[in-house]
C-alpha cells in the first residue's frame, strides 16, 4: 500500500504493455509525472534530470514507451519539477561536500555555512526550499547556469526521445521570462511542443502567445462541476487539498455563473485573429479536470457516489478545453484508505489494481470509454464555441429563476450547446445534466 516512503513497483513498460486499456478509454495523450532519478518514491525529488530513473526501465523503457504512444497516434507530456532539486542531485552533493567552495554554490539559495541538509529540523534550514521542506532545495534561477541547465534539459528530451510537451510542476516562483525563454527552445525542437502550466485559479495573463505557456491546469473548471454533481451530497473534502482548490456545493444557476466567469477571463485575454491551436488565451486551450495525484479523489468527495462520478465524466467530456483524467477513475478509485478513511496523499496514490480487475467498478469503466468515443465523434464537444440555455418546466419556472417559488428539480438541471458559428464545420451539440438524486423534472422545454 501507499505511504510516504514507500514504493508501490509498476515500470514504464507496464504502461506500454497497457496502452490498448488506456487508448479504448479515448486517450490520445499521455502525461506522466516524473520519471526521472529520484531519492522518492513519487520522484518530486529530482536527483538529475537528465537519466530516467533505473526502478522505472531507464531510457530504453521509455523510449519504448514513447514510440508506441507515437505509432498509436497518441502523445506524451512529461513532468517537469524545476522549481527545486532533490538533496541527492549531483549540484546539491556538491555543495554539502565542497560547501563555499563548490562551483554550484550559487545554483542554490544557502543563508549561511556550512550548510546542514540531514537531521535538521523543518523551518530551521539555512538554505532556501520549497516549502521548508530540508530535501527540496530550492534552485536559484538568478543564475545564468541554473537557467542554462533547464533549458538545456527541456530541448533535450524533446529532440532526444521526442516529448510532446512538458508539464511544469509549481511554475509560479520562477521569472515568467524565464518560462518564455523555454517554451522557445523546446518549439525549436518541435514547433508543435506545448507547455501547461500547474497554477491553481484563474490566470489568463499566463497562458499564450502573450503570456508563457500554452495551457494550464484548469482545476478552476473541477471545483465548479464537482460543486455541482455533488450538490445533493455531503461534499467531503476536509484533508482534499488547501489553498485555492475549494469545492462549495452549487445548483445549475450557481455552475453557469461560476463558470462563466471563469470563460470570461481567459476569452477576455483571447487574441482576436489567432485560431485555437494558434497560442492565444482561450477556454478550449486549459486542460479541465477535477481530481489528480495532488488532490483526494473525485469519488471520495462524492463519497462514493459512482452515478455522480459518471455524471461528471460527462461534463467534462461535454466542456471546452481537453479532459484530463486521473488513473484509476475509470475503475471507481476512492483511495487506499476506502470513503471513510483519509482522501488525502499518499493514500489518493494507491497504484492502478492491474492484477485485480475483480475490484473494477466495470460499469463507471464502460461508461468513460463511451464518453470519450462520444466526444472523439463530435467535432462540435472539441471544437465547438458554448453557449448557455435555458430550462423551463410545465410550471413556467426556470433554471436561472433565483426567486423561493423556482422549481428545484429544474435548478438541478443544467443545460448548454457546443455549436459552430458556420454549419458548414459540422453540427452542434446540445448538453443536459441533472444533478438532482430525488426530485424529477417532469416535462421540461428548452430554449436554444
Amino acid at each position: 500500500p501507499p505511504t510516504i516512503r514507500s514504493f508501490q513497483g509498476g515500470s514504464l513498460r507496464g504502461i506500454t504493455a497497457n496502452l490498448d486499456h488506456v487508448q479504448s478509454l479515448g486517450i490520445n495523450c499521455l502525461y506522466l509525472t516524473p520519471v526521472f532519478l529520484s531519492t522518492a518514491n513519487h520522484r518530486y525529488h529530482p536527483s538529475d534530470f537528465m537519466v530516467v530513473d533505473p526502478l522505472l526501465g531507464g531510457e530504453p523503457a521509455f523510449r519504448e514507451l514513447v514510440d508506441a504512444c507515437h505509432a498509436r497516434g497518441m502523445r506524451l507530456v512529461l513532468d517537469g519539477v524545476f522549481n527545486h532539486t532533490g538533496r541527492g542531485h549531483w549540484a546539491f552533493t556538491s555543495l554539502l561536500d565542497a560547501q563555499e567552495q563548490s562551483p554550484y554554490r550559487d545554483w542554490y539559495l544557502p543563508k549561511s555555512f556550512p550548510i546542514v541538509a540531514y537531521g535538521v529540523e523543518r523551518h530551521q534550514v539555512n538554505y532556501e526550499c520549497w516549502w521548508d521542506l530540508p530535501d527540496l532545495p530550492k534552485l536559484n534561477f538568478d543564475n545564468p547556469g541554473v537557467q542554462e541547465h533547464i533549458l538545456d534539459v527541456g530541448a533535450h528530451w524533446v529532440k532526444e526521445f521526442g516529448i510532446d510537451g512538458w508539464r511544469l510542476d509549481y511554475p509560479g516562483e520562477i521569472p515568467p521570462a524565464f518560462w518564455k525563454e523555454f517554451r522557445a527552445r523546446c518549439r525549436a525542437e518541435s514547433p508543435e511542443c506545448v507547455t501547461v502550466g500547474e497554477l491553481f485559479g484563474v490566470r489568463p495573463q499566463d497562458v499564450g502567445e502573450g503570456g508563457h505557456f500554452d495551457s494550464l491546469m484548469n482545476y478552476a473548471f473541477g471545483t465548479c462541476a464537482l460543486g455541482f454533481t455533488g450538490g445533493d451530497v455531503e461534499l467531503r473534502q476536509d484533508d482534499a487539498i488547501g489553498g485555492e482548490y475549494e469545492v462549495k456545493a452549487l445548483d445549475a444557476p450557481g455552475f453557469r455563473k461560476e463558470y462563466t466567469e471563469v470563460c470570461r477571463a481567459y476569452q477576455s485575454a483571447h487574441a482576436a485573429g489567432i485560431g485555437l491551436g494558434g497560442g492565444s488565451a482561450h477556454p478550449s486551450m486549459l486542460m479541465n479536470l477535477f481530481d489528480s495525484h495532488d488532490t483526494a479523489r473525485a469519488l471520495w468527495m462524492l463519497q462514493g457516489d459512482a452515478a455522480a462520478l459518471r455524471l461528471l465524466l460527462l461534463m467534462q467530456a461535454c466542456a471546452p478545453g481537453p479532459p484530463m483524467i486521473y488513473q484509476g477513475t475509470e475503475v471507481g478509485q476512492v483511495g487506499q484508505l476506502g470513503i471513510e478513511g483519509s482522501g488525502r496523499d499518499p493514500h489518493n496514490r494507491q497504484a492502478f489494481p492491474w492484477h485485480e480487475p475483480e475490484t473494477w467498478d466495470h460499469t463507471t469503466l464502460e461508461h468513460t470509454r463511451a464518453v470519450g468515443a462520444l466526444r472523439a465523434d463530435s467535432e462540435a464537444l472539441r471544437r465547438g464555441g458554448l453557449r448557455w440555455c435555458t430550462a423551463t418546466s410545465a410550471s413556467g419556472t426556470d433554471g436561472d429563476d433565483s426567486g423561493a417559488g423556482s422549481d428545484a428539480a429544474v435548478r438541478s438541471l443544467l443545460v448548454w450547446e457546443r455549436f459552430f458559428d458556420d454549419a458548414a464545420h459540422g453540427a452542434g451539440a446540445l448538453c443536459v445534466f441533472h444533478s438532482s438524486r430525488g426530485a424529477r423534472t417532469g416535462l421540461v422545454t428548452v430554449d436554444t
